[in-house]
């Protein structure tokens, strides 16, 4: 990927076929004036009806990258609505719940 931009990431989610790649992209910082940047793009096929998703955690570091792990917990149900995770950073967990009904 190079530069300083890294992409440490753990796919242990429904991560079967799952792939992360580099894409050519831009940013404007002053109108039309267009700055080339790193972006990614997550690909998974899908092999039928059912919903996919995909959690990202967005991590500030310094030097050495944390190890981050997603788990699902229980009463995780995205059909249903409900986001029930454990996310570690460095073997510290923490556990975040949200829902998203309307």
């Amino acid at each position: 990927m190079g530069g300083c931009v890294r992409y440490p990431i753990d796919c242990s989610i429904n991560a079967e076929a799952m792939s992360l790649r580099r894409v050519e992209s831009f940013v404007s910082y002053e109108y039309r004036k267009p700055t080339p940047r790193p972006a990614v793009v997550f690909d998974k096929r899908k092999a039928d009806a059912k919903p996919e998703t995909f959690v990202t955690v967005i991590y500030p570091y310094a030097d050495v990258a944390p190890v981050i792990v997603v788990k699902e917990r229980a009463g995780n149900d995205l059909i249903g609505g409900t986001r029930d995770l454990t996310i570690a950073v460095d073997a510290v967990e923490r556990r975040v719940r949200a829902s998203l009904q309307p």
